[in-house]
């Protein structure tokens, strides 16, 4: 038993050496997951890059969301912690939006806790070590609570840990964690299906349905809504077929008391189904009570969500995988890398840098976190015989397994169809609520990681078990000619031969390059958008010329893992007494060493280990930490405006053939507040506020965009509509313009723009050789009383107002100061308004027990407004508390 223990405790800690070695320099190197240097290809970090000693190119461009978006989020949350408040609000883009509601955050995730202990640079490396550790741990457990030996439970650990779906993923933090929990769910439902005993052999149901609940309940915490999604639509798909199955097998064995690998533990009655479905029932109840604080504000903020019908089926599909992208399953960076800037001229030998516009080497259909999906050679080829070894295999294991396999191949080829936008994806859509939301099919390699490194881990269970037993459960030694021996046989010399004559013919196609020449050319040019990662067809050739070395390689290594896997051993050990083998599908289990067969597994691993390793390396950034502390000038001036009770906000006019300012979200950490942002559900009501204002030309992004100095074909919009020159040299603040207005209701006091950009009639306050900052002499403050004239429900100023005074603010909580010196009138906070917002009112001076409530409605179609009835010195106490 302490050998079995420790065998898993060192299988274990390898599961978290594996991450913790590919995020080393993230955890222990004393560098940053979070790609600071992309901050300074965005003025106005850009123009201070020396100063800063930011790189002129960053290492991966495309994973600037970790810094735009998830930074932003981690440093208000540590913000707001240390000043006592719950984020549940944030202030300081879109005018102001529900914050913990959106989930992805991960708020209330419980290894958050690593972001709050530890500084930030250093915090993102270990969490995304302890998620993918978490990933593989539960892999291993699930197989083995399937079964199957403990290298094969290694072997899915590895592959669904390393996979590109979770690696690549470490942008987005909120995905892998939510991610890592399915196989521990999957292994709660089959202990629950199974009445799996615990301690002293006795049913642990309820122990099961309590774990479960804990995962499903982390999950949903972790904040990634549509990760939720795909995971409750796996765990019924698996509920279901086991529950099915588990009954049809015990109605069978009940007609029919044959030796089964199967308990017959009342499987066969519908109170059996009925009561296991109602434990599983209770799981995911139970699962969704955990994760309520997050699950139901996140289903009523995407309620509002702009995106609510915004795409059309076919238009989703153009989100999927085109059919050219099965090439990544073998070779990952067929279609190049964001973080590849260098190539190796097979010509030369030189190590040359890429020079493309874009100085990288990046073009694929899809961008490449959206695109990975390589899972190894060795792995595919394994979950081949895993397929074999049903179809084949003459064991009573073989057979006992054969449901499992014939589960994890439709997860897999479900999520195969619907990755690549097949008709299959159409049933989603139209039955599934919310699905019109998911503008990610892509997203279900999910579920293909999943299916096929449980598959990879039943081949590798196969090919122990071939040279443990015979067709007869008694036997103690294989026949050299027992089919599954031939067929790894035959997976060996197949493999070997392709990765042979793969490395021949690349070097027969160098040594005669010249004569393939116009052939490798013609593949350069039609293939889409090759022609503009590559200058010429040598270039071409040279990266591909990589990448077929590697798959060659790793194919002939994979076929060397079969054929030491097939030889024949000569000491096997025997099998398990009938007490041994317990109630497992896989009765049969290991004892013992294997002997030469530890050289197979031995390679088995370090060769997935070694391809998935050589894959992603450098993919993610490992980046210097204190070019996050660098502040450009610009952004300590408008700091240094912000005073007590004067608060403002921003836009920006950007011209968009240059880099943009201020990128979406870049404020935030300072403190600064912005119109724009940058979110995955942005209420439909600040949208149509803001396409009032200017044509919203990024919500495909889901951006809220600046204005710009030019729009695209088809859009007739001028930027002056919102900031109109002075006629005479003066403003008319009596013309009625409603696109002006609206920018004066959003409290925005300053425009950035490039320092090209020149705005007649407007004040420059600010200046330098990165960007210039001028002011609108007309907005609106942020809290204001309407004195006569009020639109209410049109985007229009009152003719007369009072500025209030806003004495206290913490972000979901403001204390507002004002005067009322007429019967009647109207608090108006620039705000977004929300049902969860509460207002209290008493005497200034008073105390809050003197507070009576204050009804709140929406006001000029996005703010929050308040009628006052009665005259005096006033203090109202606003508060965000849904």
């Amino acid at each position: 038993m302490r050998r079995r223990r420790l065998a898993d405790i060192l299988i274990i800690a390898l599961l978290f050496a594996l991450p913790l070695i590919m995020f080393w320099q993230q955890t222990l190197g004393g560098r940053t997951l979070i790609p600071a240097e992309n901050l300074y290809q965005y003025e106005p970090f850009a123009s201070y890059r020396d100063e800063a000693g930011a790189p002129a190119l960053p290492q991966n461009a495309l994973v600037s969301d970790l810094v735009l978006e998830n930074f932003q989020w981690k440093s208000f949350i540590r913000e707001q912690l240390a000043q006592g408040e719950i984020p549940l609000w944030n202030p300081h883009q879109f005018a102001g939006i529900p914050f913990l509601a959106a989930g992805q955050p991960s708020t209330l995730y419980p290894f958050s806790v690593i972001y709050y202990v530890l500084p930030l640079p250093v915090a993102y490396g270990w969490f995304t070590v302890v998620q993918l550790c978490l990933a593989g741990a539960f892999m291993y457990a699930f197989m083995r609570g399937l079964g199957a030996a403990r290298i094969g439970g290694l072997i899915a650990g590895i592959v669904y840990q390393l996979s590109g779906f979770f690696v690549v993923s470490a942008v987005f933090p909120m995905i892998i964690a939510a991610a890592a929990w399915l196989p521990l769910l999957l292994l709660m439902v089959e202990f629950v299906i199974r009445q799996q005993p615990a301690l002293r052999g006795r049913p642990a149901t309820a122990l099961w349905v309590a774990i479960g609940a804990v995962a499903l309940g982390c999950n949903i915490l972790a904040g990634h809504v549509e990760i939720t999604y795909y995971t409750l639509m796996i765990l019924a798909y698996w509920s279901a077929a086991r529950l099915l199955i588990s009954w049809w097998k015990g109605r069978k064995h009940q007609s029919n008391p044959s030796p089964s690998p199967l308990p017959a533990s009342g499987e066969g009655s519908f109170r059996w189904l009925i009561t296991r479905g109602a434990w599983l029932a209770v799981m995911v109840a139970l699962g969704i009570g955990l994760g309520a604080a997050q699950f139901i504000p996140l289903f009523e903020h995407a309620a509002t969500n702009f995106r609510v019908g915004s795409a059309s089926y076919d238009q989703v599909i153009d989100w999927a995988h085109p059919l050219r992208d099965v090439v990544l399953f073998l070779m990952p960076n067929f279609y190049g890398s964001p973080a590849h800037h260098l190539y190796t001229d097979v010509f030369n030998g030189q190590l040359l840098r890429a020079t493309n516009a874009a100085q990288t080497i990046d073009w694929g259909m899809k961008n490449y976190v959206e695109g990975a999906a390589y899972l190894g050679i060795l792995p595919l080829a394994l979950a081949a015989f895993a397929i074999i070894d049903g179809l084949f295999g003459k064991t009573m294991l073989a057979r006992a397994g054969s449901n499992y396999r014939a589960l994890f191949i439709m997860l897999t080829v479900g999520g195969l169809t619907l990755m690549f936008g097949l008709p299959t994806y159409a049933l989603l859509y139209y039955l599934f609520p919310g699905i019109d939301q998911l503008h990610s099919p892509f997203r279900w390699i999910f579920a293909v990681s999943l299916g096929v490194a449980a598959l990879a881990g039943l081949g590798a269970d196969a090919l122990v078990r071939m040279n443990t037993f015979n067709s007869d459960v008694g036997a103690t030694h294989a026949s050299p000619a027992s089919p599954l021996r031939k067929w790894a046989r035959r997976f060996a010399y197949v493999m070997i031969a392709i990765g042979i004559l793969i490395l021949v013919s690349l070097l027969a196609s160098r040594r005669f390059y010249d004569q393939i020449a116009p052939l490798v050319e013609r593949v350069w040019l039609g293939m889409a958008r090759a022609p503009e990662a590559f200058v010429d067809a040598r270039m071409f050739y040279s990266y591909q010329y990589s990448n077929v070395l590697l798959f060659g390689l790793f194919t002939f290594c994979a076929g060397l893992v079969f054929w030491l896997a097939g030889r024949k051993n000569p000491s096997l050990p025997a099998p398990l007494s009938q007490g041994e083998r317990g109630e497992d599908l896989f009765p049969l289990r290991l004892r013992g060493g294997l002997g030469r067969g530890y050289v197979w597994q031995t390679l088995a691993v370090a060769l997935i280990a070694l391809d998935l390793f050589i894959a992603w390396w450098g993919f993610n950034p490992a980046s210097d930490p204190a070019l996050l502390d660098y502040t450009p000038p610009a952004i300590e001036w408008l700091i240094a405006q912000q005073t007590d009770g004067d608060d403002w906000r921003y836009i920006t006019l950007e011209d968009p053939t240059l880099p943009p300012i201020m990128n979406a979200n870049m404020g935030w950490r300072y403190g600064l507040d912005d119109v724009r942002g940058y979110e995955s559900i942005i209420p439909k009501q600040y949208v149509d506020y803001m396409q009032q204002l200017a044509p919203q030309v990024q919500l495909d992004y889901n951006r809220v965009a600046p204005l710009y100095t030019s729009y695209p074909a088809g859009i007739d919009f001028d930027y002056h509509e919102v900031l109109p020159a002075p006629i005479g040299g003066e403003f008319d603040l009596d013309f009625e313009n409603e696109r002006a207005e609206a920018l004066d209701l959003l409290n925005v006091r300053y425009i950035i723009t490039h320092t090209t950009t020149e705005l007649e009639g407007y004040e420059l306050v600010y200046e330098d050789r990165a960007l210039r900052i001028y002011e609108n002499p007309f907005y609106m403050p942020r809290a204001y009383l309407g004195l006569n004239n009020i639109h209410v429900n049109e985007i229009a100023r009152p003719s007369a107002y009072d500025a209030a005074t806003i004495t206290q603010d913490t972000g979901r909580e403001l204390f507002i100061d004002f005067s009322l010196n007429q019967p009647s009138g109207q608090l108006i906070v620039s705000q977004s308004y929300n049902p969860g917002w509460r207002a209290y009112i008493r005497p200034q001076g008073s105390d809050q027990q003197d507070e009576r409530p204050l009804d709140l409605f929406l006001m000029n179609q996005n703010f929050i407004g308040a009628r006052l009835s009665e005259a005096g010195d006033w203090t109202v106490r606003l508060v965000y508390s849904p």
